[in-house]
């Protein structure tokens, strides 16, 4: 009886480090390790009439005697090294030490990249417009953060130009208060992002929050930071699932009420894909072996289902070739 506490916990401790989504334990895909340069995916089989079977199913070569690989960070797995490990050790109860976690601290880590304090010094909180946006108005340098004492692991950015500078006090909380603002947001909205709400007024109040949110990342830790990158995406989600309610609902009106509601969701569509543009473009800078589908592939699809939505050939043409980009080597896996 003695050991009866010590057992319970240790049963605890393993459903909560093995389980999948919805508490599920499976004999072996529950045992498959973690990596944040994951190289296969577990799916459950569409075919099946519930969730019992899953297959495992890779995202890249995997040559004979290497290990198979999943992350267990969903969409997190696109964060920076310091915010992935603090979910895992939270989460798993264990620190990463995979080759994408150990050069990340090493060598700097692209998905915690802003623009380098000295080369776009700050007045205050805030960057300068230009700098923010990264939109080609401005050369911007990126520093990375990095850990050049691993004894001390104390972090500092590295720039390509300038190399190890420093973060000053005001920019590096602000910094702070921003990514604990952004993540706990996006727990919720990563969490949730593929609902569709019932109320649009409800949809629309989040996506006003995920852009004033957006804003303050791109603001303080500029274009190419994960936080930025991540609400993108989950606006990007919330945006379409409204923009296809909008077209369902334009079918039915006439007249210049739907030249009007044409010509808004022209704008919105040019928007998204804007951002999603964006999205693509961080994921495929952080060289990971995985498809930047893993992270977008369904909001490539509803871009195309809008443009396609509208008709027109040349719109028709242009929604298909962002199917085109998912689907050989992503949704054909």
């Amino acid at each position: 009886m003695e050991k009866a506490p010590t057992q319970c916990l240790q049963i605890m401790l393993i459903y909560r480090c093995n389980a999948f989504k919805g508490g599920n334990i499976y004999e072996n895909t529950s045992r498959i390790n973690h990596s944040c340069d994951f190289n296969a995916v577990v799916s459950t089989d569409p075919f099946a009439k519930d969730d019992s079977i899953q297959m495992i199913r890779a995202v890249s070569l995997i040559r004979k005697g290497e290990g198979i690989y999943i992350s267990y960070l969903g969409s997190f797995t696109f964060a920076d090294v310091w915010v992935r490990n603090e979910r895992l050790k939270r989460e798993k109860f264990f620190e990463c030490q995979c080759r994408r976690c150990e050069l990340n601290r090493k060598e700097g880590d692209l998905a915690g990249s802003v623009p380098c304090f000295k080369c776009h010094p700050r007045e205050g909180r805030y960057l300068e417009e230009d700098v923010q946006y990264d939109d080609g108005a401005l050369e911007v340098n990126y520093c990375a953060p990095c850990v050049v004492d691993a004894s001390k692991n104390k972090m500092v950015y590295k720039c390509g130009k300038c190399g190890i500078v420093e973060c000053d006090v005001v920019a590096e909380n602000a910094m702070e208060k921003a990514m604990e603002r952004v993540i706990s947001h996006l727990e919720d909205g990563l969490m949730h992002q593929s609902e569709i709400d019932d109320q649009e007024d409800e949809r629309a109040q989040k996506i006003e929050m995920t852009e004033r949110l957006a804003c303050l990342a791109t603001s303080v830790l500029g274009a190419k930071h994960w936080a930025s990158n991540l609400l993108l995406f989950v606006n990007l989600s919330a945006k379409l699932s409204l923009l296809h309610a909008t077209m369902l609902c334009k079918s039915v009106k006439g007249g210049k009420k739907k030249e009007d509601d044409d010509a808004e969701v022209m704008n919105d569509i040019a928007e998204c894909i804007d951002s999603l543009e964006r999205v693509i473009a961080y994921v495929e800078s952080l060289s990971l072996k995985c498809h930047f589908g893993h992270l977008v592939g369904n909001v490539c699809v509803g871009v195309a289902r809008v443009l396609v939505g509208f008709g027109d050939i040349k719109s028709m043409k242009y929604g298909s070739s962002f199917a085109e980009r998912v689907y050989d080597d992503y949704f054909r896996l």
